[in-house]
């Protein structure tokens, strides 16, 4: 099955869905794909918890169906989507990181708090003149975007959904301009960070 980038699975969902009762053969292709790729995510052992379906949807060509598996803890789910009935792709995803304001880390400047615009905008630009050259939004236990600033002035940008499995790197040089609008829109719930950078997954 493919890992989907965040921006792939997006498009599932931005082409329109709807809430789905799984047929019992969707339900066991859903649950025997996720117990195989399982091993594969950085959870807890597939035995340490009871395996179910949370949530399913169907999408409205009738092409895709999801099954939501629940992960290591709440909202927190490895989604397996079944294309013509057969298990195409996967993401782990929390869901519970959608909806928890993003807390804004900086060694640079001391702060630790509240994601703030201005505080972000004024810090960013200059991360390379100190020590700690970095600075990190975090929305989750294992989820977060984090920006590296080299001495030349480019940026090394890098995104985590709930594991280390699922670390990626966004390709080419980043400047200022690509690493604000990327923590921006990261810090209040947008994504066009997701969709205006190209990612590569990074094995740790």
């Amino acid at each position: 099955m493919k890992l989907l980038q965040l921006h792939e699975y997006l498009r599932f969902l931005h082409a329109g869905i709807g809430r789905h009762q799984l047929s019992q053969r969707e339900l066991d292709r859903c649950m025997s794909a996720a117990q195989e790729i399982w091993p594969d995510t950085g959870l807890l052992p597939w035995e340490s918890a009871p395996r179910t379906v949370g949530y399913a949807w169907k999408s409205n060509d009738g092409r895709h169906v999801a099954g939501n598996i629940t992960a290591d803890r709440e909202n927190c789910f490895l989604i397996v989507v079944l294309s013509e009935g057969h298990p195409s792709s996967y993401i782990l995803f929390d869901i519970g990181a959608e909806y928890t304001q993003a807390e804004y880390i900086c060694p640079s400047i001391g702060y630790q708090g509240p994601a703030e615009q201005d505080v972000i905008l004024k810090s960013l630009p200059n991360l390379r003149d100190h020590q700690d050259p970095f600075a990190i939004l975090e929305v989750g236990n294992g989820t977060y975007l984090q920006t590296r600033q080299y001495r030349n002035g480019t940026y090394q940008l890098v995104h985590q959904l709930v594991t280390t499995k699922f670390h990626y790197r966004a390709l080419g040089e980043i400047n200022v301009s690509e690493v604000c609008d990327a923590f921006i829109s990261y810090a209040f719930g947008k994504k066009e960070w997701a969709t205006d950078l190209t990612w590569e997954l990074v094995e740790l």
